[in-house]
């Protein structure tokens, strides 16, 4: 038999197994800790910090300095809008407050202490009463699985964050270094024109010329002006757009850039199962498939809570002055007679939303992977097109104008009318190789499952 003391101390025994038992959930860095995992995974081996301190961002000012000494490089600035990018610092307090939800549930329920004194005379009654939400108890597993989810699901969510920003930067540092090469370009036309502009208004004064061919390059000269100030204007908007990715400002905003794209790959990616290798992957269906779980999980205790909707227990020790002190327990119940089956159906009609939209998720992301890989291949034909047809042809009949010039078969207004035709399809050249660079990004976003919800822009 056991005695009172006995019971009193095993009843601790078991509150403090159960309370270091809800102690053990990660924490909110443990949690960040698989997500930079997964990051670095998909974004071939790039860092992701979480700052906390002044140290933390010390270490990282460090880290930045370096990467800015020189031309910044595509990988260089997708790390540092990964590290510095505050708006994705911010974004992972949800791990916080996800994983602080789950510590919650994890931990006993509060307990709801009562003590009220009632005189009447000089009789005094002293009514103490202690008492928690059983039900709340019973269903803290389920609750706790549940929570469990919404940990996963923020993880999914922050790590999209992460493959936006990395996606959006390497669009906007496509986009501007593409900006510079347009601006160069610009440039030399420009100054072909202000030659070929002096070239015929000599001629004219020797009367080679008319003063029509003289109007008529005054008129280009003053259009490749223009030309050359758009492209100046397109290179500090796109600049100021990496620059606000990179969360960089002041001194650090005058980073350099190199003054070319890459060239294209000997070979363009190929067309391996590309749409089911999206499903395996992409975080979108992963985060809805994950979704219609924990609403089925809910579903589980909707269906445990629809006859009983509040069960309290409380231990109760009562005194009245010149009575015996009464001891004992109280039970509250509350039976939702009237709303328990509409909530049971509300449920199961989310429950089934959950389906249809995972469903749906799938079919879009698998006519999202298909659309971007056959925009990959054809930009990619489209700049190799320019790459080994277009320009070497315009190279080859330039030689033959200068040729047919030199032995006098030809005028200037030819020689200046080939070198805009050539100008202009350097710049259809360098397009074209930006579209690939940016349907390649598209392309890997489109396997992620990552939507940019960051500034970016589309090729023209």
């Amino acid at each position: 038999m056991i005695n009172r003391y006995s019971y009193f101390r095993l009843s601790a025994s078991v509150l403090s197994v159960l309370m270091l038992a809800g102690c053990a959930t990660p924490s909110a860095q443990d949690s960040f800790s698989s997500v930079a995992e997964m990051a670095k995974s998909r974004l071939a081996g790039k860092e992701t910090r979480w700052l906390q301190s002044d140290k933390e961002r010390q270490e990282l000012r460090q880290v930045i300095n370096a990467k800015l000494s020189q031309p910044l490089t595509i990988d260089d600035a997708v790390q540092i809008a990964l590290l510095n990018n505050r708006g994705l610092q911010a974004k992972y307090a949800q791990l916080g407050i996800a994983v602080s939800d789950l510590q919650a549930v994890s931990r006993l329920p509060d307990i709801t202490l009562s003590l009220a004194h009632l005189r009447e005379g000089d009789s005094l009654a002293v009514d103490r009463a202690i008492s928690f939400d059983l039900l709340n108890l019973l269903t803290r597993p389920a609750a706790r699985r549940l929570e469990q989810q919404n940990v996963q699901h923020v993880r999914l969510s922050v790590m999209t964050d992460m493959l936006n920003l990395a996606t959006a930067t390497r669009r906007a540092w496509i986009e501007v270094v593409a900006a510079k090469e347009l601006e160069a370009s610009a440039k030399q036309t420009n100054q072909t024109a202000q030659v070929a502009r002096d070239v015929v208004e000599r001629l004219l004064q020797v009367g080679n010329l008319s003063r029509l061919d003289l109007l008529r390059e005054q008129a280009l000269y003053a259009d490749t002006q223009a030309e050359l100030a758009n492209a100046q204007q397109q290179v500090i908007l796109r600049q100021a757009q990496l620059t606000v990715l990179l969360g960089l400002w002041g001194e650090d905003s005058q980073y350099s850039l190199p003054s070319t794209l890459a060239s294209l790959p000997d070979s363009p990616r190929a067309d391996n199962a590309t749409e089911s290798t999206a499903l395996q992957q992409r975080l979108d269906v992963l985060a809805a498939n994950q979704a219609s779980q924990r609403l089925a999980q809910s579903l589980g205790m909707t269906r445990t809570n629809r006859f009983i909707d509040v069960l309290d227990l409380g231990y109760q020790r009562n005194s009245v002055t010149g009575q015996a002190m009464q001891k004992g327990y109280d039970i509250s119940v509350r039976v939702p007679l009237f709303t328990g089956g509409t909530r049971q159906a509300k449920a199961q009609f989310l429950y089934q939303q959950s389906l249809d939209q995972a469903a749906d998720t799938a079919i879009r992301a698998r006519a999202e992977v298909r659309a971007s890989y056959a925009s990959y291949r054809l930009a990619y034909d489209t700049s190799r097109h320019y790459q080994q047809q277009v320009l070497p042809v315009r190279a080859q009949i330039a030689e033959e104008i200068m040729l047919r010039y030199n032995g006098m078969l030809l005028s200037v207004l030819d020689v200046i009318a080939n070198a805009r035709d050539q100008a202009q399809a350097q710049r259809a050249a360098i397009a074209a190789k930006r579209n690939f660079w940016l349907a390649d990004s598209t392309l890997e976003a489109a396997m992620n499952g990552s939507t940019s919800s960051y500034l970016t822009t589309t090729p023209e």
